[in-house]
C-alpha cells in the first residue's frame, strides 16, 4: 500500500462497511428502531405551527414543556415538508445517514488532534465500527443524537484549531458548531464544552486564543438564544431543572470502563484493547489530553458517559497501533520501514478491523429486533380507530425499563390514547419524582396477576380503563416472558376485565369496573 494513499483507502472501507453497518439494521427493521415516539409528535407539532416553537408538546395528551433541543426536530420537519416525505420516513432513514455522514467529521477532528491522517483513519475505522458509538444515533430517537454527535466532532476539531492556528474565522466556526451541538441533543453540548476548556488547558494558553475563546462563548450563547430564549419565556427555568434530576452519578459506566466493557456487540471488543496499549504510550511520552479526556465524560454528564468515552479510547487505539503495535509486529518480523509497507502487519489490521466488523453486524440483527413489528402495529391501529379517544392504558410489554421499550413509546404517538406506564416526556415534568416515577414502572411489568396490578394501582394512583398485554414469541428470552404468560392467564379468568382484540403480538383487555 502507498503510504500516501493508505488514509484515503482506510476512510473509504469505513464509510463503505460503516455505512452497512447503520442502514443494515434499519432495513431490517422496517420502522424505526426502538424510540423516537415523542420526537415524531414533536415534529408534526413544529410543522402545523408553521415552524414556530410550540410551548408544549401535547405527547401522550400530556403538557409537556416544547423545551427539548430542536434543530433536529427542523430538519426533520423541513426535509418532510419540502420532499412530501412521510416525516415518519424521514425519522427512519435521517440517523443513519446522518450518523455515516459524521464518519467524515470524527476523521476531520482525529486528524486535527492526532495530527497525522494515518492516525486519523485508524481512529475512525476504529470508533466506526464499535456498535456503541452508532447504536443509539440511528435509532428514531437519533434525529437528535446523530447531529449532537456530527457537530460535537466538528465543533471539538475546530476548536483545537482554533488554538494552535488563532484566527477570527476559526473562532466563528467554532462558535457555529458548538451553537449547533447545543441546539442537537442535551447531552452532546456539556461534553463539547468540556472537551473545549481541556483543549484550551493544554494548546490555547495565550491572550489571542483567550479573547477568541470569549468570543466564541458569546457567539454560541446568542447563536443559541431563539430557542433557551423562548423556553425561559414560556417555563422558566423548572424545565431544565427538572432534566438534570433524571441524571445518574456513573458509577456504573465508569466500572463498565474499569472492566474493559465498554463498546457494545457480543464478542472481545479490540478497540480497548489497543486503546490500553496507546494509553500506556501517551503517558510514557507525558501526553496528557486523552487520559484526561477518558474521565472527563463522567464528570460532564454521567448518563451519555459510556458513549463519548469511546472518541478518546479510539483515538487512543489509533495511535497504539500506530506507534506501538504495528512497529512491534514489523519488529518482530525483522523488517525496517513503516509498517503500512508490510503486507503481515497489513493484513493483521485489515484483520482486526473485519473482526470489529461482524461483531457489529451481530449486534446490528439484534437492534432490528428492538423495534415495532408489523402485527405491533396493527394493535397500536385497532386502538386508535376503535377505543373513544383519550382512553387511560397501562401497557404490560415484557420489556421490564420503559424508556428502551419502542412500544411504550410509539403507542401514545400513533394513538389519540393516554399511557400511564410511558416515561418518555417526563424528564422535563417530574423532577425528583422521575426516579421513583421510573422504580414503580418497573415493579408494574414484573406483575403476573391481576392482584398484583389491582395493588400497583391503588399504590400509585394511576388508574387504567385498558391494559393492552403483548404476546411474546416463542423463543423469546425476555426474562418477563413467564410473568406475562401467568398475567394473560389471570387476566382472562377476571370477570373485571374483557377481551376485546387479541392479535399475534398483543391482546387488549376493557376494564368493566371504573378504576379508583
Amino acid at each position: 500500500m502507498q503510504t500516501k494513499d493508505a488514509h484515503k483507502i482506510i476512510m473509504i472501507t469505513v464509510l463503505l462497511l460503516g455505512g452497512i453497518l447503520r442502514f443494515f439494521p434499519v432495513v431490517l427493521a422496517g420502522f424505526p428502531i426502538n424510540d423516537g415516539g415523542m420526537f415524531y409528535v414533536m415534529v408534526e407539532e413544529l410543522v402545523a405551527n408553521q415552524f414556530l416553537l410550540p410551548a408544549f408538546t401535547q405527547y401522550n395528551l400530556a403538557e409537556i414543556p416544547y423545551a427539548y433541543p430542536p434543530f433536529g426536530f427542523y430538519i426533520t420537519g423541513i426535509i418532510s415538508s419540502l420532499f412530501k416525505i412521510p416525516a415518519l420516513d424521514v425519522i427512519r432513514w435521517l440517523p443513519p445517514f446522518v450518523s455515516t455522514l459524521s464518519l467524515l467529521g470524527f476523521y476531520f477532528m482525529a486528524n486535527e488532534l492526532l495530527g497525522s491522517r494515518i492516525q486519523a483513519a485508524l481512529a475512525t475505522l476504529f470508533y466506526g465500527f464499535l456498535p456503541d458509538a452508532y447504536g443509539w444515533a440511528i435509532m428514531g430517537g437519533g434525529i437528535t443524537r446523530s447531529f449532537g454527535l456530527l457537530f460535537l466532532y466538528l465543533t471539538i476539531g475546530f476548536a483545537n484549531r482554533l488554538f494552535t492556528r488563532s484566527s477570527g474565522l476559526l473562532a466563528g466556526l467554532t462558535a457555529l458548531f458548538a451553537a449547533l451541538t447545543i441546539l442537537s441533543h442535551p447531552e452532546t453540548g456539556p461534553q463539547a464544552a468540556g472537551v473545549c476548556i481541556l483543549l484550551w488547558i493544554f494548546r490555547g494558553r495565550s491572550k489571542k486564543a483567550f479573547v477568541l475563546s470569549m468570543g466564541v462563548v458569546l457567539g454560541t450563547i446568542v447563536l443559541t438564544a431563539p430557542w433557551w430564549g423562548s423556553v425561559l419565556a414560556d417555563h422558566g427555568l423548572a424545565p431544565f431543572q427538572s432534566a438534570l434530576h433524571t441524571n445518574d452519578d456513573g458509577t456504573f459506566h465508569l466500572a463498565k470502563l474499569l472492566l474493559l466493557q465498554h463498546g457494545g456487540g457480543v464478542f472481545f471488543n479490540l478497540t480497548l484493547a489497543i486503546g490500553l496499549i496507546g494509553f500506556l504510550a501517551v503517558l510514557a511520552r507525558r501526553e496528557f489530553i486523552l487520559p484526561i479526556w477518558l474521565g472527563l465524560p463522567y464528570f460532564l454528564d454521567p448518563r451519555s458517559a459510556g458513549g463519548m468515552v469511546l472518541i478518546p479510547i479510539s483515538l487512543l487505539a489509533a495511535y497504539g497501533f500506530d506507534k506501538v503495535l504495528g512497529p512491534a509486529l514489523l519488529s518482530i518480523r525483522q523488517k525496517k520501514g513503516e509498517w503500512l509497507t508490510d503486507r503481515f502487519v497489513l493484513l493483521t489490521m485489515l484483520g482486526m478491523a473485519f473482526y470489529q466488523f461482524f461483531n457489529a453486524s451481530i449486534f446490528d440483527m439484534g437492534l432490528a429486533g428492538n423495534s415495532l413489528s408489523e402485527s405491533d402495529r396493527q394493535a397500536i391501529a385497532w386502538a386508535d380507530e376503535n377505543i373513544i379517544p383519550g382512553s387511560d392504558f397501562i401497557l404490560l410489554t415484557g420489556e421490564q425499563y420503559s424508556m428502551n421499550d419502542p412500544f411504550q413509546e410509539w403507542f401514545p404517538a400513533l394513538t389519540s390514547h393516554h399511557s400511564r406506564t410511558t416515561l418518555q416526556g417526563s424528564e422535563w415534568t417530574l423532577s425528583e419524582e422521575f426516579f421513583p416515577r421510573y422504580g414503580d414502572l418497573v415493579s408494574l411489568q414484573h406483575c403476573d396477576n391481576m392482584a398484583c396490578i389491582d395493588a400497583w394501582v391503588e399504590r400509585t394512583g394511576l388508574g387504567y380503563q385498558y391494559i393492552v398485554l403483548k404476546i411474546l414469541p416463542k423463543g423469546s428470552n425476555s426474562p418477563l416472558n413467564s410473568s406475562l404468560t401467568f398475567l394473560l392467564r389471570s387476566i382472562r379468568n377476571s370477570s373485571r376485565h374483557e377481551l376485546i382484540y387479541e392479535g399475534e403480538s398483543a391482546a387488549i383487555f376493557k376494564y368493566l369496573v371504573e378504576p379508583q
